[in-house]
């Protein structure tokens, strides 16, 4: 019974922390007026690199939902679910799940914030990520930025990013973040 009280109070939390709940589910999101329909990458892991650490941190993500393997975190050596993972490697080492970084339940979606990028193209919209608490950084709250890119011909998606911090910075280039001018309201 004590189980059951302690899940409830857990998803009742959740949605309370979220302003709107819609994407999630069908992975549709209204920013500035504008649909975005990210569904067709669902069950799709995007690898990337560190752009700071090209050789030995990769990140995984996956958009929609949580990525379908469990991180065996290296800490705890226990499987934790999440969608974006963080994966490290030492010198003649095989690669290792470091930290899960962001769960697909603590996305939303918000227009791009007014600072200027530092590449020469906007990204459209932002999946924003935010949890407390990581055992691996002693990070009291950790927070991950995707800025989605207009990429017409990248039907799966290409991504690099960076950590600063107890943040998480990425960018990722697909087709399904291209704005339908006939989805503006």
């Amino acid at each position: 019974m004590r189980f059951k009280l302690l899940l409830h109070v857990s998803v009742a939390a959740t949605i309370m922390w979220h302003p709107s709940m819609a994407g999630l589910s069908d992975c549709k999101f209204n920013v500035n007026g504008y649909e975005y329909d990210l569904s067709p990458l669902r069950g799709t892991t995007i690898e990337g690199h560190d752009a700071n650490f090209t050789s030995s941190r990769v990140y995984k993500l996956s958009v929609c939902d949580d990525l379908v393997h469990p991180c065996i975190d290296s800490l705890t050596k226990t499987p934790i679910n999440g969608s974006m993972f963080q994966f490290g490697a030492t010198a003649g080492s095989p690669t290792f799940c470091w930290d899960v970084i962001a769960h697909w339940g603590d996305v939303q979606a918000l227009p791009v914030d007014a600072s200027p990028h530092s590449l020469t193209e906007q990204p459209e919209f932002s999946l924003f990520f935010s949890h407390d608490w990581d055992a691996h950084l002693d990070c009291k709250h950790i927070n991950m930025t995707v800025d989605m890119f207009c990429s017409p011909h990248e039907s799966k998606g290409a991504m690099t990013g960076y950590q600063d911090g107890c943040s998480w910075k990425l960018g990722f280039h697909t087709m399904h973040a291209c704005r339908d001018s006939s989805t503006e309201h």
